[in-house]
């Protein structure tokens, strides 16, 4: 200890005899401290914190493989398959998001939105705080419109209602209902302020038109490596079915070969631990 001692007194000493010096060593080195901890603020923050979920462990990223090996958004009669089939999910939703003139609060926006099937909050664990979640029905082609809203945007912009009977928003020139609020701190996708079902203008039958990004929470017992076994075998059927759904510039090759079982196009699913960025 007496030596630890003895060279803490030298170094200041040392120090003392040049102060300039000493000053821009200190700087330098408290200015390093600083620029290592913002760094590692923001790679702990974007890259190493879970996500603010139930088990966000089991919620998965599903992405379709072009035949390059990109990854790929999936198409809706792929995403069916896998909802329909595919057994080592718990939930599964489509997603897209973008942006939408909206009006009817106390102000006209121009706000990002996202257009999800009925499962999208189950995949997460998360659920209204008020209200109610989308339903099958609110889905289906011609329903009634309706629509989630973030936390911060029903106290900025509607005022917090408790009854949201007489809350409506115009959006894109539709007025929707609103019929829940989503917890604060829920914004999935990133700047995500309204939530409006997926198909209700209906779904998109061809399998080469890559419209949507997939989510699904594992069910417990199931990895991923299974999952994604079960989804590549799924993708791999040849089944006959398919041919009526293929696009219409094939109509004329179908009639010539009516007879002749078609192998749909290759559907090549992978699955990859979601780490999107969640703004709380």
């Amino acid at each position: 200890m007496g030596g630890v001692w003895q060279d803490f007194r030298y170094a200041v000493r040392r120090l003392g005899k040049n102060p300039g010096v000493s000053a821009i060593m200190v700087f330098t080195l408290a200015l390093a401290i600083g620029a290592t901890t913002a760094i590692f603020s923001v790679v702990y923050g974007v890259l190493l914190r879970a996500l603010p979920y139930p088990d966000s462990n089991r919620i998965m990223a599903v992405f379709e493989v072009t035949s390059k090996g990109r990854l790929s958004r999936l198409a809706d009669p792929n995403f069916d398959d896998f909802r329909d089939q595919g057994r080592s999910f718990q939930a599964i939703a489509k997603y897209r998001d973008g942006v939408a003139s909206v009006s009817g609060a106390s102000q006209p926006t121009r706000t990002t939105v996202a257009y999800v099937s009925p499962d999208f909050l189950e995949v997460f664990g998360a659920q209204p705080i008020l209200g109610r979640d989308f339903s099958a029905s609110d889905a289906r082609q011609g329903a009634a419109p309706t629509v989630l809203v973030g936390h911060g945007y029903w106290s900025q912009h509607l005022g917090s209602p408790r009854d949201l009977s007489q809350s409506h928003l115009k959006i894109d020139g539709t007025v929707f209902s609103v019929i829940g609020v989503l917890p604060a701190g829920f914004r999935f996708p990133a700047d995500v302020d309204l939530w409006l079902p997926a198909d209700l203008d209906g779904t998109n039958p061809s399998r080469t038109s890559h419209s949507y990004k997939a989510v699904g929470r594992l069910r417990d017992g199931v990895d991923a490596r299974g999952a994604a076994g079960v989804l590549e075998r799924l993708a791999g059927r040849p089944v006959q079915r398919h041919a009526e759904e293929a696009d219409a510039d094939e109509q004329a090759d179908r009639n010539d070969q009516a007879a002749r079982p078609r192998q749909p196009q290759r559907c090549r699913p992978r699955l990859r631990h979601n780490t999107a960025t969640i703004v709380g």
